[in-house]
């Protein structure tokens, strides 16, 4: 994995660690927090419920409030009953009285007549538990509350319900209770909006934790392309700073041979031809031959040298491309023999010595190639305006119609493609793009450069930055 990668993952893993771990927490606390809620208010409305009944209770014990002076007789204990039967408070509120010595016999039950005078010790909810033991011995420890689950006469249903039940004279237990459903129902409520709002905060936390990782990817990745352009900027300059030291050595060069080398062989030259006079004046007709052979190949050797200075520094003057093109293209015809066609106009748009220098050393290569390798017999040079990602250039191209050969072979080949990887990177280190395309019926070699390519200057301002 690339170091700007690893970079960028190590900013994400923490920010999606500590996401998950916010995530979590909350969950935890809000939970806990909506248990703690669903006590107290489930402890409020239980509180409420149980002041309600004593009151409730305490009222049916005045209207029995006789039994606790009256002899045992069955007319006024039948009396007391009615009384209480008469004692109903809201929908499915009733009292009850039961006796704790004959077997938990019922005496009044004001919503199921048809239980007086049976026994219930034995009756069972919808759930199998026994209901009336804990009922009277609640009772017998002299009165309290107790849950248990009975059948809601109004609805048909088994509910969870708190009775209220308390001795009275006789033993007998008087009891009523409220049905617990809506305690049931506001915990449920309670519960429900705690868990949407855990949910919602979840979602929150989830779009900020995407949120943020994308902001930081897309930090990253701005960063990475800042970064890749500025090492392609870097990299491009090195490359530039050796094409222009491999010109000035060029340069030097074609001075040497100019200078130095062309006028010591015109020297030898001369020296060579008055020997040549003398040695005819002599009468040394097979020294004469031999030396007139060698005075060719001198001059030969001379003409090449000339040649190759001016190849290494050809006349080349800001706008003089399409001139410089026009003499390469006639020498390179003279020279191979091959039909060369120059297409170059003047360009709408004045270009830089160094964009013109690697144009002109685009197309000395390309012939190069053609001639050593292309077996071509037409060769064109055109000079035009390109495109390239929206943005106005100049294109340069060079075409054979030679026999071609595998660009990609070649460019992946161990030391091959040395000429064409030279092109390539004199062009991209100006900004450009060189595109090689071959096959059978000819190659084409175009080398398009933007309208930005290195103005002159450019490079002395980027050494003293």
């Amino acid at each position: 994995m690339q170091l700007r990668y690893k970079v960028v993952l190590l900013a994400v893993v923490p920010l999606v660690l500590a996401a998950g771990t916010l995530a979590f927490v909350v969950e935890r606390k809000g939970t806990a927090l909506a248990d703690r809620q669903v006590a107290v208010v489930e402890q409020v409305l239980l509180t409420a419920k149980q002041d309600e009944l004593r009151d409730l209770v305490a009222l049916a014990r005045k209207a029995v409030g006789e039994l606790e002076h009256a002899d045992p007789d069955d007319r006024n204990d039948r009396q007391v009953l009615d009384r209480v039967r008469d004692l109903s408070f809201g929908e499915d509120g009733y009292f009850y009285i039961y006796d704790l010595d004959s077997d938990a016999t019922t005496l009044m039950h004001a919503r199921s007549p048809g239980m007086e005078g049976h026994d219930q010790s034995e009756l069972r909810d919808d759930t199998g538990q026994l209901i009336m033991p804990p009922l009277y011995a609640m009772a017998r420890a002299g009165g309290g509350f107790v849950h248990y689950r009975w059948q809601r006469p109004s609805q048909g249903r088994w509910t969870p319900k708190l009775g209220y039940v308390v001795p009275l004279p006789r033993h007998w237990m008087l009891g009523t209770g409220i049905y617990l459903d809506d305690v049931e129902a506001t915990t449920r409520h309670i519960r429900a909006s705690s868990s949407a709002a855990i949910r919602d905060t979840m979602i929150f936390i989830a779009v900020i934790a995407v949120l943020a990782v994308l902001a930081v990817a897309a930090v990253g990745i701005a960063l990475n392309v800042s970064q890749q352009r500025l090492a392609d900027s870097k990299l491009r300059r090195l490359t530039w700073q050796v094409v222009t030291a491999q010109e000035t050595e060029r340069a030097r060069m074609s001075r040497f041979l100019h200078d130095e080398a062309v006028q010591d062989l015109i020297a030898v030259k001369c020296v060579l031809e008055t020997t040549l006079l003398e040695l005819v004046s002599l009468s040394h007709g097979k020294l004469a031959e031999t030396l007139q052979q060698g005075l060719a190949s001198l001059a030969e050797g001379v003409d090449g040298i000339r040649r190759l200075s001016r190849d290494l520094r050809p006349p080349l003057q800001g706008d003089g491309l399409p001139a410089a093109l026009e003499q390469i293209g006639a020498a390179f015809s003279d020279r191979s023999g091959l039909n060369v066609t120059v297409d170059a106009p003047l360009p709408e748009r004045s270009l830089s010595a160094e964009a013109a220098t690697a144009l002109l050393r685009v197309t000395q290569q390309a012939l190069d190639n053609v001639e050593r390798h292309a077996r071509a017999r037409r060769v064109t040079i055109q000079l035009a305006t390109c495109s390239r990602r929206g943005a106005s250039g100049i294109s340069l191209l060079v075409s054979d119609d030679g026999r071609g050969f595998d660009v990609a072979a070649v460019e992946g080949r161990p030391g091959g493609g040395i000429g064409l990887l030279n092109m390539r990177e004199r062009i991209e280190a100006l900004g450009g793009q060189l595109a090689i395309r071959s096959g059978p019926g000819g190659t084409e070699v175009k080398a398009c450069l933007p309208d930005g390519a290195i103005a002159e200057g450019d490079h002395h301002d980027d050494d003293k930055a």
